[in-house]
């Protein structure tokens, strides 16, 4: 017979022993395509900061504070905010911004940047430091968008934010008053866009960051490519994937093996006419093919739908749903080309020790991202 103070004490032990093998998977090494190695499972992902002037600008110190901050928090990767690539297409005015193509620069500040993500302390290993590399496209407001008021932003199709939407008439208002009908990126346009991504790669490899984040998720303009709903061109670029292989292999043509390449997907629009769950599994079947990338983010949602932005029990349902079929499709992929796998980043609402490490132990997905409770 088993007394009652045995069994607590054998309850304890489990629950011990559980609790050593969750922070074990959690801090376990994972190693990527390009040959750097990431020193645990736990990812600061991208949040807007909003510390730069409105019209944006260059790290400041505002920036190195934040970001020293989380450096001390021993993280395997830290991404930061979005850095927009084309200074004439902010996102919410306060953006950082990487410098106009062709023009002088001084990379300093960014490497005052990459050194305050590096800034661990004595003994312990740095986090990697990634930059997060955004054009908003469409999505570009009217007001601090980096333009003149009659100049309106680029987007692969004529397609207003909003104009689909079946809202109130004061949403559909708000909708029109915030956004303009973007023009429709000729091929020069898309050449020039395609250059302002290499451009903040180049900038970010110089400045001493280990890799670059592209933003492909949240309805910016490497999803208005990938969506039906924001792509109706009939030209080459109808094809959904063409830009993000074209930044993507012109970034691996300048910068060195061992230098970290992600992308941030959606895994769906989530709303009607847009790109379903279906189309994003493939759209992660070919990018996997391509043998470019070594992290790929699940997300979701844009402004037209931003409850799957922002955090919530739903959101998260949907994400591990999806990122649950993405990592075993890059494992097929991956083992019929012989290649290795890209890791499938998840973000979205997971907070406890045990969710993230059951996440794990289950081959869900190989990295988590953690945002506001960073």
């Amino acid at each position: 017979m088993v007394d009652g103070t045995t069994s607590r004490s054998q309850s304890h032990a489990e629950g011990n022993n559980q609790k050593d093998t969750n922070s074990a998977i959690i801090s376990s090494e994972i190693n990527l395509p390009c040959g750097i190695v990431v020193q645990n499972r736990l990812v600061k992902v991208a949040m807007y900061e909003h510390l730069s002037p409105l019209g944006g600008g260059v790290p400041n110190t505002y920036h190195l504070s934040l970001y020293s901050t989380w450096a001390r928090g021993k993280w395997g990767i830290i991404i930061t905010g979005n850095v927009q690539v084309s200074p004439s297409h902010l996102g919410l005015g306060g953006d950082l911004v990487i410098p106009p193509l062709g023009k002088p620069y001084d990379i300093e500040p960014w490497s005052r940047l990459s050194a305050a993500m590096h800034a661990c302390p004595i003994g312990e290993q740095p986090s990697l430091a990634l930059m997060q590399l955004c054009h908003v496209g469409r999505q570009s407001p009217r007001f601090i968008g980096g333009r003149r008021l009659w100049d309106s932003p680029l987007a692969p199709s004529s397609k207003r934010v909003g104009e689909n939407v079946p809202e109130s008439i004061l949403s559909r208002l708000l909708y029109w008053i915030l956004f303009q009908t973007p023009n429709e990126m000729e091929e020069r346009d898309i050449d020039h866009a395609v250059d302002q991504y290499r451009h903040g790669a180049a900038l970010a490899m110089n400045a001493g960051f280990d890799g670059v984040q592209l933003h492909g998720s949240h309805g910016y303009l490497i999803t208005q490519f990938m969506s039906p709903k924001t792509n109706t061109r009939s030209d080459q670029y109808s094809k959904p994937l063409l830009f993000l292989y074209r930044i993507a292999s012109q970034i691996r043509k300048q910068v060195p093996k061992k230098f970290v390449l992600s992308v941030k997907l959606n895994a769906a629009d989530y709303v009607e006419g847009g790109m379903t769950e279906e189309e994003g599994l493939r759209h992660v079947e070919e990018i996997t093919r391509w043998d470019l990338f070594d992290i790929i983010e699940i997300s979701g949602g844009d402004y037209e739908n931003p409850e799957f932005i922002s955090s919530g029990s739903k959101r998260q349902a949907f994400f591990l749903h999806f990122a649950q079929k993405a990592s075993l499709m890059v494992e097929k992929v991956a083992s019929e080309l012989t290649i290795s796998p890209p890791a499938i980043l998840l973000t979205g609402s997971l907070r406890g020790q045990a969710s993230i490490a059951s996440v794990l132990h289950k081959n869900e997905a190989s990295l988590i991202g953690i945002a506001r409770p960073a």
